[in-house]
């Protein structure tokens, strides 16, 4: 993936961990639970999910919007959990998102689907906080699609806007995942 010199670097993560072996996305998701719970007690954890690809501009898929599609139910499972979506219009085709409410029982689901997934992710909140930042995000992505969670620029913004971020990465089907969470004072924002 090309971000233009501007990959962040899990050094300035404020919390990371590795894991590997046969249960590690049962054990990054209680681990990201409990931090999440003891860092940041009043606020919830949240998924941002969001096309990386055009989608054709007709009925059938405006009407699907992403929370309609069969790969969300497969990873989400409260129906209620969806907060809001919407797309953005690009020349040649719409880019869905949505953003989610996470339940601990969807967890292990979400980070799995987060290691082959760049342009989605997940950050602390409280409810209200997320919309500016996200929908710059959004703005970025119909600019130039390369912008993901890799980027040490949409991570800085989101920081800087009081969201924590959370990076998930590791190849997809093999035992090793990595989980960072960024905030504003590991990133020397205020």
């Amino acid at each position: 993936m090309t971000t233009d010199h501007d990959w962040v670097d899990g050094a300035q993560a404020a919390y990371q961990k590795a894991f590997s072996g046969r249960n590690l996305i049962a054990d990054a998701a209680t681990w990201l639970i409990c931090k999440g719970r003891l860092a940041f007690p009043s606020k919830e954890l949240f998924l941002f999910i969001s096309d990386t690809a055009l989608q054709p501009d007709n009925r059938i898929t405006r009407y699907r919007m992403i929370s309609r599609r069969p790969y969300f139910s497969k990873i989400i499972w409260n129906e209620g959990a969806v907060l809001c979506e919407g797309f953005e219009d690009v020349s040649g085709g719409l880019l869905f998102w949505a953003i989610v409410c996470i339940k601990e029982c969807e967890l292990p689901s979400v980070l799995d689907y987060l290691r082959s997934d760049r342009g989605s992710f997940l950050f602390f909140a409280t409810e209200p906080a997320y919309g500016a930042p996200l929908s710059g995000i959004m703005r970025s992505r119909v600019e130039s699609v390369r912008a993901s969670i890799d980027n040490k620029s949409v991570i800085e913004g989101l920081s800087n806007h009081g969201l924590i971020p959370v990076r998930v990465w590791g190849p997809s089907g093999e035992r090793e995942l990595w989980v960072e969470i960024y905030s504003p004072s590991a990133l020397g924002s205020t």
